[in-house]
């Protein structure tokens, strides 16, 4: 009877505690939707009090890791997650592990990936296939730790319990890739022939051979590639492999023999093949023609080879043989496009034109009441620049559909080749309005028009005349504002993207492309205007740091700083880390430098702590605490040289899927700074030249060289050994002084430092005299004092005309003279003082290229030409 009681107790109490769970969780998950994240941590611990089985442990922690990811913590939802390891089987626990998974493999923490996918495979059901993706997802997370002998051993094993088809075949690819990796070169050989169907085993029996090639074992790779040919006569890859070899072994010739013998043989058609590409690799068309044509003697109805026998018969210039190849692969292959295409280059080539259109007409089935068909014929006849015949059969589409926008974007194409551009330009607006047309597509069309100097204003009266006449929809505006930004308008840019629901977005997209396409100063346009519309927080901080790293790239580091001060980075690790470096290196405010130094440490990011660290001993370097910064860069040597760059960590995938074997590393990109050992030895080797130890300097330039041969490092040092060479030997006050000056530059102490080096460039018979001079212009020029550091050059190549350094101080005066001052004509006489004065210099050759970069009214008085001579000339 007590027993009866106590089940009556229990079956009362559970539907309590989880109503009471259920509860727990709703109420968690709206205090973490209103951002009430305390009271929402607190409910979601409340939760896991009341929480009775490993199911309902494995739910909560599910939906506390989700919350916690949404916010961006991924460390604190992988913390959430990581208890469930412990977990009975079910299918809350199943989705908890495979989540943790997913973000242990995304935050590159192998070894807690590998327990979650080991994890699954115990608890997933029996039969459930995703035991099996489970150990191939185990065996990829022991080759990214670096144990491929594990992964080997692992896919093994999962291979002869014969797991799905799919798995399978993804872990026997992956098995060979891990075998050629060790070297284990017959064990992936084994494998490789092993694969389930002949395409799958020829390639991966053609990785391993490429495998082979590369660790120099050129006859197996060479005995793969010919058992490749085995199975697949002409494999394109066995046959450049062989060819390759035979080439850096010197046995090209022999090659050719032996094909040649093989082609006389009972069964030529490899041989055949091997020689006509080998032929279409040394451009001999003659011979790929003779092999061609014995190989389509063999193989009569094979229309790729008439194709490519008709191909090398017209580079031979064999038009008759190239016409009859083509005919009867046209014969064999109706309509065939590719055919069809060169036999109409030939047509051409003999002047039958008309007959050439009428090809084409049939190989593409026209009619002009098929859409299909018309875009067909007109593409090929572009192809085979018939553009007259081309916009003809455009027209003709269009007037047969009565449909004053179809084939609009084509037909602006065919009035581009025919340099009917305000004919095009009115097409294209027309194809704005059409919804077949990507509106993207149309205003890059556009802005290629623009961007003509010859055409860019026939362009714009086009498009200024008829925007009241069309009514182009979201997408269109926003391309129509890329053009106008494209032509300098950019109040009429803001007007068509003013109030478009979404434009921010697509701005920023657009604004990428431009960047992409080098277009910077429509990119920075671009991100300007996508601030001022509505975007969301993450687009708004790429927005903010894409336009301030494009602005300290053209030199505009104040406007930089101050887009930088938006809100939306303040947490931002990539933001804050450019910001740090504008503040030290060109704002020199040291101690906001630091601040944001500290910020960005703050922020815990794995991808941006190493390259705090660089920036901290940056700070320290330039606020001359050299003690401290020796002790920094020395620490970063040391943990550069000892950490090998880590490969490319792709997205995790789904389970059951895999990458290619022999994938390619790439190096990580994630952080904004590699290590870097060259860079680090070279401050070691800076400081101590700021210490005034002239020969410790001298040494550890030396060895930068030397060990980093490949590197702008190297560059960097030979010119300081060049600088110690000429004007340092440890003794005298300049030398102090100067090194001093460096110190308060690094320091921003920029008045102080200008003092110092006037004072040095003053002292006459004194070795740094001209470089004094020219770090004074210098830093004039960073102070805004553009005007005095263009006379402070020009007192250099005054004072010191024989100066290595003249001819670059000439070349510095010109360019501020030309970008911040606008004085084209005085740009062009300095231009010219360098290539007079200095005609064999480096600068010289830079002085030339600019010089006719400048107007050609300001070059040609450069030269000494009077006004009206220059405007006869």
């Amino acid at each position: 009877m007590r027993l009866l009681a106590v089940m009556l107790a229990l079956l009362l109490i559970c539907p309590l505690v989880a109503q009471d769970l259920s509860a727990a969780l709703s109420e968690a998950d709206a205090l973490w939707r209103a951002r009430q994240y305390d009271a929402a941590e607190a409910q979601f611990s409340r939760a896991l009090e009341l929480a009775g089985s490993d199911e309902e442990h494995a739910q909560t922690r599910w939906m506390l890791a989700s919350a916690r990811q949404g916010r961006g913590d991924i460390s604190g939802a992988l913390e959430a997650l990581e208890p469930v390891l412990e977990l009975a089987g079910g299918p809350w626990v199943m989705r908890a592990l495979e989540t943790l998974a997913s973000l242990a493999e995304r935050e590159r923490q192998p070894e807690l990936a590998a327990r979650a996918w080991q994890r699954i495979s115990e608890v997933a059901p029996e039969g459930d296939p995703r035991r099996a993706e489970a150990r191939l997802a185990v065996a990829r997370q022991a080759l990214l730790s670096g144990d491929a002998k594990g992964a080997a051993d692992g896919l093994r094993e999962l291979l002869a319990e014969e797991p799905p088809e799919h798995v399978a075949r993804q872990a026997r690819d992956m098995l060979t890739g891990v075998l050629t990796q060790l070297g284990r070169f017959e064990e992936a050989l084994a494998v490789a022939r092993d694969a389930e169907d002949d395409g799958r085993r020829v390639r991966l029996l053609m990785s391993v051979a490429q495998a082979l090639s590369d660790a120099g074992h050129a006859g197996l790779a060479v005995d793969v590639s010919e058992e490749i040919l085995a199975l697949e006569p002409g494999h394109l890859q066995a046959m450049r492999l062989i060819y390759r070899i035979a080439v850096q072994e010197g046995t090209a010739d022999a090659l050719r023999e032996e094909l040649t013998r093989r082609a006389q043989s009972e069964n030529p058609e490899g041989a055949l093949r091997f020689l006509a590409e080998i032929a279409v690799w040394q451009n001999e068309p003659e011979a790929a023609v003779e092999a061609l044509g014995r190989l389509a003697g063999l193989l009569p109805r094979d229309v790729s080879v008439r194709i490519e026998l008709g191909r090398q018969a017209l580079e031979a210039g064999e038009l008759a043989a190239a016409e009859d190849a083509l005919r009867k692969a046209l014969e064999l292959s109706p309509g065939n496009r590719v055919a069809a295409m060169t036999l109409a280059e030939v047509l051409i080539r003999t002047g039958r034109s008309d007959e050439a259109v009428d090809l084409l007409r049939e190989a593409a089935e026209y009619t002009p009441t098929d859409p299909n068909a018309v875009r067909s014929l007109g593409q090929m006849l572009a192809a085979n620049s018939l553009h007259h015949q081309a916009l003809e059969t455009y027209l003709e589409g269009r007037e047969a559909a009565d449909d004053p926008t179809l084939f609009a974007f084509e037909i602006a194409r065919e009035y581009a080749a025919l340099l009917q551009h305000r004919e095009a330009a009115k097409e294209l607006l027309a194809a704005l309005q059409d919804d077949r047309v990507p509106a993207r597509m149309v205003g890059y069309e556009l802005q290629h028009l623009v961007r003509d100097e010859m055409l860019g204003d026939d362009v714009m009266d086009v498009l200024d005349g008829a925007m009241d006449q069309i009514e182009p929809g979201p997408e269109g505006r926003l391309a129509l504002a890329q053009v106008y930004l494209q032509a300098g308008r950019a109040e009429q840019a803001a007007e068509l993207v003013a109030g478009l629901r979404g434009a921010g977005e697509e701005l920023i997209s657009f604004a990428r492309d431009s960047d992409l396409r080098g277009q910077r100063e429509m990119a920075a346009a671009l991100y300007e205007m996508a601030l001022e519309a509505d975007l969301s927080p993450p687009a708004r901080t790429d927005a903010v740091t894409r336009l301030a790293r494009i602005l300290a790239e053209e030199g505009r580091w104040r406007e930089a700083l101050a887009v930088l001060d938006d809100p939306a980075v303040e947490d931002s690790p990539r933001a804050l880390l450019l910001r740090g470096r504008l503040l030290l290196e060109r704002a020199r405010d040291l101690d906001a430098a630091r601040e944001t130094f500290e910020r960005l440490m703050a922020t815990g990011h794995p991808d941006y702590m190493e390259a705090a660290q660089w920036a901290m001993a940056d700070w320290l370097f330039a606020s001359g605490r050299l003690e401290e910064a020796e002790a920094a860069y020395a620490e970063l040597a040391g943990d550069a040289a000892q950490q090998p760059v880590e490969p490319l960590q792709m997205p995790p995938l789904p389970p059951g899927f895999e990458l290619m074997p022999n994938f390619p590393e790439i190096p990580r990109s994630g952080a904004e700074e590699q290590p870097d050992v060259g860079r680090a030895e070279l401050r070691l080797a800076e400081i101590a030249l700021r210490r005034g130890e002239i020969e410790e300097a001298r040494e550890r330039f030396r060895l930068v060289a030397a060990a980093h041969p490949d590197s702008p490092h190297a560059n960097d040092a030979l010119e300081r050994l060049a600088f110690i060479r000429e004007n340092l030997d440890g003794q005298g006050v300049a030398e102090e002084h100067y090194l001093k000056a460096l110190g308060m530059l690094d320091r921003g102490a920029l008045p102080m430092a200008e003092q110092v080096l006037a004072e040095v460039a003053a002292t006459r018979g004194e070795p740094l005299a001209d470089d004094a001079q020219m770090l004074l212009a210098n830093v004039r020029a960073e102070q805004g004092e553009h005007e005095a550091a263009v006379r402070a050059w020009e007192r250099l190549t005054e004072r010191f005309p024989e100066s290595l350094l003249a001819p670059e101080a000439l070349l510095r005066g010109a360019r501020l003279q030309r970008d911040e001052l606008g004085d084209v004509q005085a740009a062009a006489r300095m231009l010219r003082a360098v290539i007079e004065g200095y005609p064999d210099s480096a600068a010289a050759a830079e002085a030339r290229s600019e010089l006719e970069l400048l107007p050609r009214s300001a070059s040609r008085l450069d030269i000494g030409l009077a006004p009206e001579e220059a405007g006869d000339t």
